[in-house]
């Protein structure tokens, strides 16, 4: 799927700790989609990826192991999909130049001594451009 990409954004957030929820990930990432997708044209973005599982329908429960109720908004982890993202913060920082695109992976999630207090998410989407005259 990555292969039929032209371009891969990835984009990086601490927001998830002001929300304090995980619908503003999902819809940013679908807002980007479909402001690409108006660009050019619906089939543009092959895929979009997001931090965790997705939660396209949230509060509804997802269907889990059955046929997915929104496959075409459907947002699937990077890590379910392959992408290791430790990797892909560190190659980012060392790209750009900025630490800030660095993990630090969290111990004791959900507990009183958890560290970091703070975290960032990573999602992403994967675009296929449209050939020069074809829009």
């Amino acid at each position: 799927m990555l292969d039929k990409a032209d371009i891969f954004i990835v984009l990086q957030s601490t927001l998830f700790n002001y929300f304090g929820g995980v619908t503003w990930q999902w819809n940013t990432i679908n807002t980007l989609r479909e402001e690409i997708a108006a660009l050019f044209g619906e089939k543009a973005v092959i895929r979009q990826f997001g931090a965790g599982p997705c939660q396209y329908c949230y509060p509804e429960p997802c269907l889990t192991m059955g046929k997915c109720r929104h496959p075409e908004k459907q947002v699937p982890a990077l890590e379910a999909m392959g992408v290791p993202v430790a990797q892909l913060c560190r190659d980012l920082s060392l790209v750009t130049g900025d630490k800030s695109w660095e993990i630090k992976w969290i111990k004791h999630w959900g507990f009183p001594n958890q560290t970091p207090k703070k975290w960032k998410v990573n999602f992403a989407l994967a675009v296929k451009l449209p050939k020069a005259g074809s829009r």
